[in-house]
């Protein structure tokens, strides 16, 4: 009967684990896919002066690697966190497609608007999920004694 609650637990915190690191790749996605919609939708003139900073600073995926995350996503994400991620890239999907529809400063502020709301849905949604809010962060002498003890061994 111990054998069992052992690999049960051991099993929820490999699925915990596998969580954890697929939804930072997730948010990752998610605030390149926002990065990327800022650039696009940007006059000429913003566009031609960001250029070289957005290409060394693109986080996006390659395709295949974004399609390997959406099925990993599929599998492992909870369907509020993978409702929203789609969600964002679903409202996104229009501008990819057709970039110059948004250049006007009302399109572009109305996807931007619709699409960082998203993301911060989705930062919630996975904060809650992880329990990321109920781990205190340590701060101030605890966290120098911490490092110190480390540092002494």
């Amino acid at each position: 009967m111990a054998y069992r609650l052992t690999l049960r637990r051991d099993a929820i915190r490999w699925l915990r684990q596998r969580r954890a690191q697929l939804y930072v790749d997730m948010l990752m996605q998610a605030h390149a896919e926002q990065f990327y919609l800022g650039f696009v939708t940007s006059s000429d003139t913003a566009r031609e002066q960001m250029r070289e900073v957005f290409a060394e600073t693109d986080t996006r995926l390659p395709p295949r690697e974004a399609a390997r995350l959406g099925a990993n996503g599929s599998v492992f994400a909870s369907p509020e966190v993978r409702g929203l991620y789609e969600l964002l890239f679903a409202e996104a999907w229009p501008v990819t497609v057709n970039p110059g529809r948004f250049r006007t400063d009302e399109a572009r502020m109305r996807v931007l608007g619709r699409t960082a709301g998203i993301l911060g849905e989705l930062e919630v949604a996975v904060r809650r999920e992880l329990g990321a809010d109920q781990i205190p962060p340590e701060t101030g002498p605890a966290l120098l004694g911490a490092e110190r003890r480390r540092t002494e061994r």
